[in-house]
C-alpha cells in the first residue's frame, strides 16, 4: 500500500516490476517465478542488436495471462506501425522511446 498524502488517504498500489532483454522462453518463465509481472522486448531497434526475434518474442507474449504481460519496448515512430507489430505480437503494453506521429 502506498499514502496519497495530497488526500490523507490510503491507496492501493499494484505491484508492477519490469524486466526487459528477454533472451528466450526459459528465461522469461525464470524471470516470472522470481517476481516480474512485466517482460520488456526491445524490437526494431535504431542502433541496437534485439536480444530475440520478434517470432520468439510473440511466442512468449501470447504465453503470458493477466497479470502478467509482455512489453514491446520500441523506437518506432509511426503509430500504425507500433499498433501493427502490438497485434501481431500479442503485445498490450509498449513504452515508447520517440515521438510518435
Amino acid at each position: 500500500m502506498g499514502l496519497n498524502e495530497a488526500s490523507g488517504g490510503l491507496i492501493m498500489m499494484k505491484k508492477t516490476i519490469q524486466v526487459a532483454g528477454i533472451i528466450d522462453s526459459a528465461e522469461a518463465q525464470m524471470i516470472i517465478e522470481s517476481g516480474a509481472t512485466h517482460l520488456g522486448f526491445p524490437l526494431r531497434l535504431a542502433i541496437h542488436k534485439e536480444d530475440i526475434s520478434e517470432e520468439a518474442a510473440g511466442r512468449i507474449i501470447r504465453t503470458l495471462k493477466p497479470p502478467y504481460f509482455g512489453v514491446l519496448i520500441t523506437y518506432l515512430k509511426k503509430a500504425d506501425d507500433i499498433l501493427n507489430l502490438c497485434r501481431w505480437l500479442g503485445a498490450r503494453k509498449v513504452q515508447l522511446h520517440a515521438d510518435i506521429t
